[in-house]
């Protein structure tokens, strides 16, 4: 498992308009928006199973490239369908954009030095950050929440095998750097409910294209000067930006929109096994039984998290 690439996620808590108690996690505005939110964070995870193999099609691009391709790509085909839309970014917008591309250009170096699997377990760790965020705030977390994220981390520890020769301590360090910038950014994010979905995810795309040139510039590096060009790989590349780009930036966005943060991170979690399952179908990559059960442990731990009616306590 030492080819593919990562991800980031954002999400956050909403204003009671009518009494609902089926949503876990708290109460959204009304019924519908917990499903649609819950569409949303499963998109997150198809959308990354699909893209993030591709990383690995796409090797002889470097990591600032990649993003210059997932950025690109998205605020070109942004302008001409959702035009009337778009506008300024706000600061917050333009923090939570740097925090984001910033997450994923640690992630991809993250999976460029010790592979995707143990970058993408560290993921799993991600709600940690939003109820640690909570804490801060000054809002209590019920003990079963600490139960789970104990268990959550227990997962995480076996399907990372740090006592495997493989173990990179950089590696480990940038993909624990990558989680906590994107655990901010996502409460940088949902202090923007509420904002234009459309010009967020636009600006978006548009800071990680400035954050990919400047890294680009940075090393000494001309981007796409030794990139092999035909008609099948640019149409290839158009598909990684749209699905991973475009539609990964909605579905993060929409989420957040729509589902407490702790609730939309732990959904989408599931992203874990999803990227691991289409990296074994399109590059061959495995996992061993040991790395598997880990993962498994890890997600069934915040399931707990979706069933209970107020994980976090005011």
């Amino acid at each position: 498992m030492d080819r593919l690439c990562s991800a980031c996620y954002f999400f956050p808590s909403s204003v009671v308009l009518i009494d609902v108690s089926f949503p876990p996690g708290g109460i959204v505005k009304k019924p519908g928006d917990f499903f649609v939110g819950v569409l949303a964070a499963l998109g997150i995870s198809i959308t990354n199973g699909i893209a993030l193999p591709m990383v690995n099609v796409f090797d002889d691009l470097t990591k600032p490239e990649l993003m210059l391709v997932r950025g690109g790509v998205t605020a070109v085909m942004m302008v001409p369908i959702f035009w009337q839309h778009l506008g300024r970014p706000s600061g917050r917008m333009i923090v939570f954009s740097s925090l984001f591309a910033l997450a994923t250009l640690c992630l991809y170096s993250g999976i460029r030095i010790w592979g995707p699997g143990p970058t993408l377990v560290v993921i799993t760790a991600t709600p940690v950050v939003n109820i640690v965020a909570k804490l801060l705030r000054g809002k209590r977390v019920a003990l079963r929440v600490y139960q789970c994220l104990a268990a959550l981390i227990a997962g995480v520890a076996i399907a990372l095998n740090p006592w495997q020769a493989a173990f990179s301590p950089t590696g480990f360090a940038v993909s624990i750097a990558g989680m906590l910038l994107a655990g901010i950014g996502f409460e940088v994010l949902g202090a923007q409910k509420g904002v234009n979905k459309y010009n967020k995810t636009f600006w978006v795309a548009v800071i990680t294209v400035v954050v990919g040139a400047t890294a680009s510039a940075w090393s000494g590096h001309v981007p796409f000067v030794d990139a092999t060009w035909n008609v099948t790989r640019v149409m290839a590349l158009i598909g990684f930006g749209a699905i991973g780009g475009l539609l990964y930036y909605l579905c993060n966005i929409v989420a957040i929109e729509k589902l407490p943060i702790e609730v939309a991170t732990t959904i989408a979690m599931a992203e874990t096994p999803v990227v691991i399952v289409f990296a074994w179908f399109m590059l061959g990559d495995t996992m061993t039984v040991v790395q598997w059960t880990g993962v498994l442990i890890a997600l069934s731990a915040t399931l707990p998290l979706l069933t209970d009616d107020s994980p976090t306590t005011e």
